[in-house]
C-alpha cells in the first residue's frame, strides 16, 4: 500500500520503565511477613555479635593477665613455687633446720619452741597422745 503525503508515519516499540504500582493485599501481607523475618534475623545477628564480643573480651582479658604475670616474672626475676624441703629437729642443740632439697640451701635455722622440745611417745601407728 503506497503512502500518501498527508498520511502520518507511525512507529511503535516496546520498552520497560519503573513506574509506581499499587500493591495487592496479598503482596502487602507477604512484605509484612518478610519484614518480620528480617527483623528477627537482625536481632539474632545482634545477639551473636554481643556474644562474640563478650567471648573475645574475655580472651583479651586473659591475654592481658598472662602478660602481667610474665612481666612480673621478668621484672622480679623470681617466683614462688612449691619446693620440697627437709626439716631437721636437733634435740641435743634444741634447733630446727629447714633445708631446700632442690638446692641444698638452709632457709631457716632456729631454736625449738617449747612444744617442739617435748618428745612424743609413738608406736608404729604414730603418736600415742593424739586426741
Amino acid at each position: 500500500m503506497p503512502k500518501t503525503e498527508n498520511e502520518p508515519v507511525i512507529m511503535t516499540r516496546k520498552d520497560r520503565r519503573f513506574l509506581t504500582c499499587q500493591l495487592t493485599e496479598e503482596e502487602i501481607r507477604a512484605a509484612a511477613e518478610a519484614m518480620a523475618r528480617y527483623h528477627d534475623d537482625k536481632q539474632e545477628l545482634e545477639e551473636q555479635i554481643t556474644s562474640i564480643k563478650a567471648e573475645f573480651k574475655a580472651k583479651i582479658e586473659q591475654c592481658e593477665a598472662n602478660i602481667r604475670a610474665q612481666k612480673r616474672l621478668v621484672r622480679d626475676k623470681r617466683e614462688t613455687r612449691p619446693v620440697d624441703i627437709e626439716i631437721t629437729s636437733n634435740f641435743t642443740d634444741c634447733t630446727v633446720t629447714t633445708t631446700r632439697l632442690d638446692t641444698g640451701e638452709i632457709i631457716e635455722d632456729r631454736k625449738m619452741t617449747g612444744d617442739e622440745r617435748q618428745l612424743r611417745i609413738t608406736d608404729d601407728d604414730g603418736p600415742l597422745d593424739e586426741e
